[in-house]
């Protein structure tokens, strides 16, 4: 019942005037937690409730940029009432607006270094394993990109290979490419990273990208983020385990296809299905992986055999 005013009476106090003001925290945050288990549960409701709890507020506290809980909901495919529930009781330590629209947020970052911390947090019931926290959310952004209905060509409707991204407003972009999306594509390589995983040979990264590696670079042109995927292509090359060498040669030859037409994708994203396809070197394994998708009549301009 006090927690919320407890909280807020140590994070204002000077810490030179409290003995031990990391331990009042952590009392106060398990107490918080705790108190969000009904009494009424079984030993079974108990754990699932822990479990869910810790899936969506481990989720909430590694997000590399806040979302609103409609688009937490559709990013951590869980029901609306699930999560309700779990943040119901939950407002104390947890900014959760009224308006939809608005993020979440932690009233104060001692919140995340609490449950991150195994032994601060002192129950496993409640502790987030940061690094299983990044791989899960890793594993629901390359779902969402790869979803039937998710990135797909021409996802903006701007028809002509020429037409320039800043045709379209940020509403529209924003109609095609929701939050979560846009989250998802941002950021699925840096919680990849975070969790450790490598990338092998014919697993989910592999295959995202055999299949929507430009729809992926017309989305971040959409988003104005261009410039972020030569950075993020490399940081992949980094995760692949030395004996996959197909995602090798296609991670090396994707680096070097974005860089050698960024600045055109930059400014007109389909332009990634046309000239940067057609004039790519013909050994290229990203030019062999998709010049089925050059429209006829661009291959037919560009006098080249596709």
């Amino acid at each position: 019942r006090f927690a919320a005013k407890r909280l807020e009476t140590v994070l204002s106090t000077d810490s030179s005037t409290v003995a031990a003001p990391e331990k009042h925290l952590n009392e106060i945050y398990i107490t918080v937690l705790r108190s969000s288990l009904s009494t009424e549960y079984t030993d079974e409701e108990r754990e699932e409730h822990c479990d869910m709890l810790k899936y969506v507020v481990g989720s909430i506290i590694v997000l590399l940029s806040p979302l609103p809980t409609g688009c937490l909901i559709a990013l951590l495919d869980v029901a609306e009432e699930d999560v309700s529930q779990t943040l119901e009781d939950l407002h104390a330590i947890l900014n959760i607006p009224e308006d939809p629209t608005q993020p979440l947020r932690l009233h104060h970052p001692s919140f995340r270094d609490f449950l991150l911390d195994k032994k601060r947090c002192g129950d496993d019931s409640f502790w987030v394993d940061e690094r299983r926290a990044h791989e899960k959310l890793a594993s629901r952004c390359l779902a969402l990109v790869s979803a039937t209905g998710g990135l797909r060509q021409d996802m903006c409707s701007l028809s002509q290979p020429d037409a320039l991204r800043s045709e379209r407003g940020e509403e529209t972009v924003a109609s095609s490419l929701p939050p979560e999306l846009q989250y998802a594509c941002r950021y699925w390589v840096e919680h990849l990273q975070r969790s450790q995983q490598s990338i092998a040979d014919g697993d989910t990264v592999h295959v995202f990208l055999q299949t929507h590696l430009l729809h992926w670079l017309e989305a971040m042109s959409l988003m104005g983020e261009t410039g972020q995927c030569v950075r993020l292509l490399a940081r992949l090359q980094a995760l692949v385990a030395s004996s996959a060498s197909e995602c090798v040669d296609f991670l090396r030859d994707a680096n070097r296809f974005v860089l050698r037409f960024s600045s055109i994708l930059a400014e007109a994203p389909l332009q990634v299905y046309s000239s940067a396809l057609v004039f790519a070197p013909e050994t290229s394994v990203v030019r062999k992986t998709f010049i089925g998708q050059v429209p006829q009549a661009v291959q037919m301009l560009a006098g080249r055999d596709a």
